[in-house]
């Protein structure tokens, strides 16, 4: 609403040239906010509240800037200024949406009170009261609550993408995960690629844990472990994949999966992690282990809740050992007392250098990180900040790197040491692959010009003149690229790294002739270095080009091909009209060399998404399918704006699942990249069934779950849980078979193998000797389905256990009478599709 109205307004009392400067910056600050960019959008929107916030329009742009602080996580800061406009509306339209702002940010504060005063008073605003975001608000806050009844009734009809995601969490809490299943999936397909739809994907991981479906839990969080790796709740999402594993006494694994989080940075998630592993080492009758897990427990973690139950646990697990496993938990407790001195740390950065130098940089950051965080009053303080930095580069953690540096140097300014100019070249180093270039420039500066930079000063000379490049600022990256050229001479990559950037420099100042002079020889003096050929001669070919010298520019780019064609780069429109007419030919092999050319040179170009999408389609007519998933996936990653796309990720999936088709390998890969889609949930399918008539019934019953949980909207998901269920049968594993129909009837009530599933989870019933539990099904078989083909064999069965349950309570025949229906596996050699045989079509087979 604010959108349109300040829109509407900026005909007001600014002058054209403010009102005209004010609606660009707006719309500049809205659009950040349309791409979820809100850092920017709340930079921009801080900028305009200083410099028109007294105009008649402050209060709309105050209300966007308390928006973006609100998706920023700033709910406080939010509340402010939701609260100021609030008790100073200029307009009368801004109150009633201060008051929404003002609820949700209390919502999220954990102020429920405060949070349902607000609404209620919303709620006699005109035209709120039915408004879909009143409701939603109100929703949420019934969640919160625990009201669910109320929260599904706000929630339910609504739109919006975060209205499904709350009611899926409502039916999680209230025992029904495939509800939650399906509005969690809803989330994913109206807003795919979200943190909203990460979210979704974890809580729906959530709904099957607590409502104790494991298989499904272990099913949909390894499925995000695998998948969102980058997301704040992996570490999370890897805890609940090593409970559900422990409770389904899959010990190795749960350990495997727990250990990395026993470092993480969360208190309760490292003592949670560290509590299961002890319980799962009690349970594989590891005792040693456990006693030190539940140790640190008690010791590092003593605030947290579980530490009450480590102590309990501390004392079984004590109690396991032997006397000597006692005095060595006792050395090793003193070993960690006493971590002070001068020589603390050491041990630390030896160890961090020595995995930085194998290349283990996570493991070799997490040492210098041990130092900054406890011995930070040593000498080491400087040579750990420096090479943690240099491991957040190495590894891409470029914007943690920029952070983290930028910090320290703000809390320890005044060092001298010869450590400060290298950490400010890391610094920098981490600010340029962020691509901030200004920041880059400014700290690339502080090095070079720090009083101990002599064995770094002109690598940040280097970094710097790129940064210039970076920023447009040619004449000066001109200049500092020519004097750096023979400053390292015994340094091939620093040299050719100078070359480079000159010759770009020059290029992009249209100074072709110039270019030229560096590029060839470039490529002359250093014949062998792929680092400095294959630039040179693109750029050579390409500023012949520019020249119009079209001849020599193609053999620079002939040559380029030649000797490195993943490299090559190339475009004309010729060559994509010509590769037109070989595709409507079907000389596909000549349309693909001319679509190349155009790839290759200029897939930017109009010409270029065209061109990528028949090379596929080539591939595809000629069902050479794997050539054609690596064509298409190629376009995904060039034009992932262009209006093809859509199409083309469907040709993508069907050309992945037609490869697969034969290459089960491929097949496998198809399914960890496409795992919603209709296609994989068929494949999948298949490869549990692969596995349950090779009579693996326990990895058949894995991958069977995978199509369970992530397609429970689809038929074929129903055909997996009826398949698990019958492995489970024919492995005698009667209890998991149980739960697995009861599962299938819970979520496919209105399935047509319904009447099949009773009758087999009656027969399970009776083989695991539940007689009782066993006659009330086949009693429902008989009450239910009275047409089936089931109900005759039901009813002689429904005696059977009747006589049973009255031989075990002492009552009627006795158990062991001749006659007597004996448990015993379904028939191995069975259509496994097929319900479990009847029980009283066998000589004494329930």
């Amino acid at each position: 609403m604010v959108q349109v109205l300040i829109t509407v307004l900026l005909a007001g009392a600014l002058s054209p040239e403010q009102s005209h400067q004010l609606a660009e910056r707006y719309n500049v600050a809205q659009a950040a906010i349309g791409q979820r960019n809100y850092v920017k959008a709340n930079t921009d929107l801080n900028a305009l509240v200083r410099d028109f916030g007294s105009s008649e329009f402050g209060d709309e742009m105050r209300y966007a800037l308390a928006e973006t602080y609100f998706n920023l996580g700033q709910y406080d800061r939010a509340a402010d200024i939701f609260n100021q406009l609030l008790g100073r509306p200029h307009h009368p339209y801004i109150k009633p949406e201060a008051m929404y702002g003002i609820a949700i940010s209390e919502m999220m504060r954990g102020n429920f009170k405060q949070a349902r005063i607000t609404l209620e008073q919303l709620s006699k605003q005109q035209g709120y009261d039915t408004d879909d975001r009143t409701n939603f608000a109100l929703g949420v806050l019934y969640y919160f609550l625990k009201n669910y009844d109320q929260a599904a009734a706000k929630l339910n009809g609504l739109k919006l993408p975060e209205a499904k995601f709350y009611l899926g969490k409502v039916y999680s809490a209230t025992g029904k995960p495939l509800p939650a299943l399906l509005q969690f999936r809803a989330v994913t397909d109206d807003v795919p690629n979200t943190s909203l739809a990460v979210m979704a994907h974890f809580a729906a991981g959530q709904a099957l844990f607590i409502n104790h479906d494991y298989d499904g839990a272990q099913a949909k969080f390894q499925f995000f472990a695998d998948n969102f790796a980058y997301s704040p709740l992996a570490d999370y999402a890897r805890y609940f994949l090593g409970c559900a594993q422990i409770a389904q006494k899959q010990y190795a694994s749960a350990i495997d999966n727990l250990t990395p989080l026993v470092s993480s940075d969360n208190s309760v998630l490292a003592a949670h992690a560290n509590y299961f592993i002890g319980c799962a080492d009690m349970a594989l009758g590891q005792a040693q282990p456990a006693v030190e897990r539940f140790q640190r427990v008690r010791a590092n973690y003593s605030r947290t809740r579980v530490s009450g139950y480590a102590d309990l646990q501390l004392s079984r697990a004590v109690l396991a050992t032997a006397d000597t496993a006692q005095a060595l938990l006792g050395t090793s407790q003193l070993a960690t007392m006493f971590k002070t001195g001068d020589l603390a740390g050491t041990g630390n950065y030896m160890s961090g250098v020595i995995y930085y130098q194998l290349g283990q940089y996570g493991s070799a950051a997490r040492q210098f990180e041990t130092i900054l965080a406890s011995h930070g009053g040593t000498g080491l303080r400087e040579p750990a900040c420096a090479m943690l930095l240099l491991c957040l580069s190495s590894s891409g953690q470029c914007d943690k790197g920029a952070a983290l540096g930028a910090k320290y140097v703000t809390d320890y300014p005044t060092d001298s040491t010869e450590w400060r100019a290298k950490t400010l070249y890391f610094l920098a180093e981490c600010f340029y692959f962020d691509r901030k270039y200004n920041e880059a420039d400014d700290f690339y500066q502080q090095a070079y010009a720090h009083p101990a930079s002599s064995d770094i000063s002109v690598y940040a000379r280097l970094g710097r003149c790129y940064s210039l490049y970076h920023l447009g600022r040619l004449n000066e990256s001109v200049r500092g690229f020519r004097n750096l050229v023979n400053a390292r001479l015994g340094d091939t990559a620093f040299t050719i790294s100078a070359y480079l950037g000159y010759g770009y420099s020059l290029f992009n100042q249209k100074e072709y002739l110039k270019a030229l002079d560096v590029f060839e020889p470039l490529q002359k003096t250093f014949p062998g270095e792929e680092m400095a050929t294959v630039p040179a001669y693109f750029y050579a070919g390409y500023s012949y080009y520019q020249l119009g010298y079209y001849g020599q520019a193609v053999d620079a780019w002939s040559e380029l091909i030649n000797r490195f064609p993943a490299d090559a780069t190339r475009a004309p429109e010729a060559a994509f009209r010509s590769g037109d007419t070989y595709f409507k030919a079907l000389e596909y092999d000549k349309a693909i060399s001319m679509f190349n050319f155009v790839i290759e040179r200029y897939p930017f170009s109009q010409f270029g998404p065209p061109s990528q999408a028949l090379i596929a389609q080539c591939f595809y007519n000629r069902k050479q399918y794997l050539d054609a998933v690596r064509e298409y996936q190629k376009f995904v990653d060039l034009y992932p704006a262009d209006a093809q796309t859509p199409s083309v990720r469907r040709s993508l999936e069907t050309s992945y699942y037609l490869a697969g088709q034969e290459d089960s390998a491929v097949m496998d890969d198809f399914l960890k990249r496409f795992p919603q889609s209709e296609l994989a949930a068929e494949g999948q399918y298949n490869k549990g069934k692969l596995l349950f008539d090779a009579g693996a019934f326990v990895q058949a019953i894995a991958e069977l779950q995978k199509v369970v949980v992530t397609s429970p909207g689809l038929p074929i998901a129903a055909d997996a849980q009826l398949l698990s269920a019958e492995a489970y049968a024919r492995m005698m594993s009667w209890r998991e078979a149980t739960q697995a129909y009861q599962k299938f009837l819970d979520y496919f009530p209105q399935h047509e193998q319904r009447a099949g599933a009773i009758f087999n989870l009656a027969t399970a019933y009776f083989n695991s000797g539940a007689y009782e539990q066993s006659l009330r099904h086949f009693r429902t078989v008989v009450d239910s389905f009275p047409a089936s083909e089931f109900a005759e064999s039901a009813r002689k069965n429904a005696d059977i256990s009747r006589k049973r349950l009255g031989a075990a309570e002492g009552e009627g025949e006795d158990a062991a009478e001749p006659g007597a229906p004996e448990a015993r596996p379904p028939d191995p050699d069975a259509d496994p599709a097929a319900p479990l045989p009847a029980p009283n079509k066998g000589d004494n087979q329930p």
